[in-house]
C-alpha cells in the first residue's frame, strides 16, 4: 500500500472511530464539552463583585485554562502589567502567573512550583511591574527580590537568601546584602528600587551598587512622627503572621509620596519624598474599623496599600476583612468591600455585602476596575467603580 493509500485509510479510521464516539455519547445521555470560553476578562454591568481568577480551592491546576477554572493558593498580590494582562504573586504554589484581560487565560511566567531549586520563587508575596516591561517579584521566605526581564529571563537578585537585618549602608555590591522577609517593592523615577523589610521593621533603597536605609530606623515601635524618616519606628507585625507592611509610591512622576502600611500600629503612614519626612496619613493607632475624617479612622492590621491616579489612597485593611478607600482630596475614610467578617458567601453581591477572607493586594485600573486579592478564599476578585468614587479630584 502506498504512503498516500495508508495515510487516507487512517483518517477515514479516524473520522469513523469519532463518530462512533459520540453516537455512545449521545445514546448514554451525555453532551459535548462545552466550548472553550475566551471572551475578555470584564468586571459585571450592574456594580457587583465576581471572580476572575481562581475555584476558592487551594492547590494548582489551571494554566493554559480560563483563570475561572485555575487553582490558586493565597494569592498575596496582583499587578497591571504594561500589557492588557494582570500579573498574579501566587504565594502557597511559589509563583507569578499572568492572566490573559483579553482571553481570560491564566499561565504561569516565574517559578516552578518548588521552594529550593535554582528556578524557584519560594513564597512570592508582591509583584510590580517595570516601565518598558519586566517586573520584579518580591520572594518573602526566600528574603530576595528578583528582577525578571519581558521575556521572562532573570535579570539580578538583591538580597543574599538569609534572614539577616543588615546594619548600616553599603556602596559596593548591593545586590549580595541581606534582607529578611520583604513585602514589597516600588520603583522610583531614577530606576532605583524601594523595598520594605517586614523582619527589621523599615524600608531600604537600592540604587546601583548601593544600598541605604529609607525609612524606619529597624526598632519596632510607633514614634517620629514630622522628623526624618529614617529615625520614625514602625512596627511589622511578627514574619510568623505572614507578610505584612507593603509600601506603594504616589503616581506623579516623579513621585510625591512614599506610602506605607504600618501594620502593627494599624496606621497607613507616609514619607515626602522632596523632604524625607514621615507623617501618619489614617487611623489612631488603635485597632479598629471606623469610617470617617483620616485622623479618626481606625483600621485592623493593614498590609498593603495602593495609590490610584487620581491621588486617592487604597487600604487592604486584612484584619478587618475589607478594603478602605481616601478620598483624593484626603478628607474621608471610606469602606469599599467587604462585611468585615471573614468568609465568602458567593458572587454577584454588591461590594459592601461581600465577604473577603484576609485580602492582601488591590489595583485599581483607571477606568475604574477594581481587582482584588482575595487570599484566604484562594481568589482574584473584580468589580467596577461607583461613579462617585471613580471621580477624579477637581484640579
Amino acid at each position: 500500500m502506498s504512503t498516500a493509500n495508508l495515510l487516507n485509510s487512517i483518517r477515514r479510521l479516524r473520522a469513523r472511530d469519532f463518530a462512533f464516539g459520540v453516537a455512545v455519547l449521545l445514546f448514554a445521555g451525555c453532551t459535548a464539552p462545552p466550548p472553550v470560553d475566551t471572551s475578555p476578562v470584564t468586571p459585571n454591568s450592574d456594580g457587583t463583585v465576581s471572580t476572575v481568577a481562581g475555584t476558592g480551592d487551594p492547590g494548582f491546576a489551571g494554566d493554559g485554562a480560563r483563570g475561572t477554572l485555575a487553582r490558586l493558593s493565597q494569592p498575596m498580590d496582583v499587578a497591571l502589567a504594561s500589557t492588557n494582562a494582570l500579573l498574579i504573586a501566587d504565594f502557597g504554589n511559589h509563583r507569578i502567573r499572568l492572566l490573559s484581560l483579553e482571553n481570560g487565560e491564566i499561565t504561569t511566567i516565574a517559578g516552578d512550583g518548588e521552594s529550593d531549586t535554582p528556578a524557584s520563587l519560594p513564597a512570592p508575596c508582591g509583584v510590580t511591574p517595570r516601565a518598558g516591561g519586566g517586573w520584579l517579584a518580591v520572594s518573602w521566605s526566600a528574603h530576595r527580590v528578583e528582577e525578571f526581564a519581558t521575556d521572562g529571563s532573570k535579570v539580578r537578585t538583591w538580597g543574599t537568601g538569609f534572614a539577616e537585618c543588615a546594619e548600616g549602608d553599603v556602596n559596593t555590591n548591593a545586590t549580595a546584602a541581606p534582607l529578611h522577609a520583604p513585602r514589597s517593592a516600588a520603583v522610583m523615577a531614577d530606576g532605583s528600587v524601594l523595598v520594605s523589610e517586614q523582619g527589621c521593621h523599615r524600608v531600604r533603597r537600592f540604587r546601583g551598587d548601593s544600598i541605604a536605609d529609607y525609612a524606619g530606623n529597624g526598632a519596632a515601635g510607633y514614634v517620629g512622627d514630622n522628623g526624618p524618616a529614617v529615625d520614625a519606628a514602625l512596627q511589622a507585625t511578627d514574619v510568623a503572621d505572614g507578610p505584612a507592611m507593603g509600601i506603594f509610591l504616589s503616581p506623579e512622576d516623579p513621585p510625591d509620596e512614599l506610602f506605607i502600611a504600618d501594620t502593627g500600629n494599624h496606621v497607613i503612614r507616609q514619607v515626602k519624598l522632596f523632604t524625607g519626612r514621615m507623617e501618619t496619613l489614617a487611623g489612631t493607632g488603635a485597632p479598629g474599623f471606623v469610617d470617617g475624617p483620616p485622623e479618626n479612622a481606625q483600621f485592623n492590621r493593614p498590609t498593603q496599600v495602593y495609590s490610584g491616579r487620581d491621588h486617592s489612597v487604597w487600604i487592604v485593611d486584612s484584619g478587618n476583612h475589607a478594603i478602605r478607600h481616601i478620598d483624593p482630596l484626603g478628607t474621608r475614610v471610606t469602606t469599599v468591600v467587604g462585611t468585615g467578617v471573614a468568609g465568602f458567601n458567593g458572587d454577584g453581591r454588591a461590594p459592601l455585602e461581600t465577604q473577603l477572607n484576609n485580602p492582601s493586594a488591590v489595583w485599581v485600573t483607571p477606568n475604574g476596575w477594581v481587582f482584588v486579592a482575595d487570599a484566604g478564599n484562594h481568589r482574584v476578585r473584580l468589580f467596577q467603580l461607583a461613579t462617585a468614587l471613580a471621580t477624579p479630584a477637581p484640579q
